[in-house]
């Protein structure tokens, strides 16, 4: 977006860099015009990107307590980082599958700063109580291979596998068993099959929703930082590098 209007800006201003034989008043007036508002627009746009003021964004979001002890294992990165994302997400999202990709690559460029745990939030009221309605079939169905799959200790491996074939449950007819045996060979998973049926996966999914009982997920994806909702700045390397020092320094001064 800074780089379209920077460019427009440019090719304003340069438009008119050779010396015309005539220029009319209005039609001068009119390009000054566009250029202030073109200008204005970069300014407001960089300030917005600033980390004070995305700090400053953030502080105004009301703070939600997950209940991460079920799943204090699942964490990617640095289990020891003081600042921590946490999304909740469902496999059948479309946002969801960009957002985890986007927070696992700030979490790798930022290691020291910041770590990230996944919760799994389906969006199907058959195995999720805290939601109304039904996104997609793949929506249960996948968060329990996620979950088989964390029994065998390969979660992000999972994450990765269910997102990378998500459309494939939108090609009919879907079958359910080959999917499973395929995820099962291509991680390596033991008694996969069996645990994708199983009570034990029923009852891990019950203990998920534990995780953000009490809680109001208006959606998927949601994204926490240290337990206040953080808008978009992970999608952006650069900028997110910028805030997350920034964030550091505010939330863990030295000597604290």
């Amino acid at each position: 977006m800074l780089q379209l209007l920077y460019i427009i800006v440019f090719l304003i201003s340069t438009s008119f860099s050779e010396e015309p034989k005539k220029m009319d008043t209005n039609v001068l007036k009119t390009v000054n015009e566009r250029s202030k508002v073109a200008m204005d627009a970069v300014s407001r746009a960089m300030i917005k990107t600033e980390p004070e003021t995305i700090y400053a964004e953030y502080l105004k979001n009301e703070i939600m307590l997950p209940n991460l002890e079920p799943i204090k294992s699942r964490v990617y990165g640095n289990k020891n980082a003081k600042n921590k994302l946490v999304i909740f997400a469902d496999f059948a999202c479309g946002h969801c599958k960009a957002t985890s990709k986007d927070l696992k690559a700030r979490v790798n460029e930022n290691k020291q700063l910041v770590n990230l745990t996944y919760v799994l939030f389906p969006l199907d009221k058959v195995c999720n109580k805290d939601v109304d309605g039904k996104l997609s079939n793949y929506s249960c169905f996948s968060a329990k291979l996620a979950l088989c799959a964390e029994k065998n200790g390969k979660i992000w491996k999972a994450i990765d596998y269910l997102y990378e074939h998500q459309d494939d449950s939108t090609k009919l007819p879907f079958d359910n068993r080959k999917f499973i045996s395929d995820m099962g060979k291509k991680l390596k998973l033991k008694d996969f099959d069996a645990c994708a049926v199983s009570k034990w996966v029923d009852d891990a999914l019950n203990i998920e929703a534990t995780v953000h009982k009490g809680l109001k997920i208006p959606g998927t994806p949601i994204v926490l930082l240290n337990n206040r909702r953080l808008g978009g700045v992970y999608k952006n390397k650069n900028i997110f590098t910028k805030f997350i020092k920034y964030f550091d320094l505010k939330e863990n001064p030295k000597g604290k």
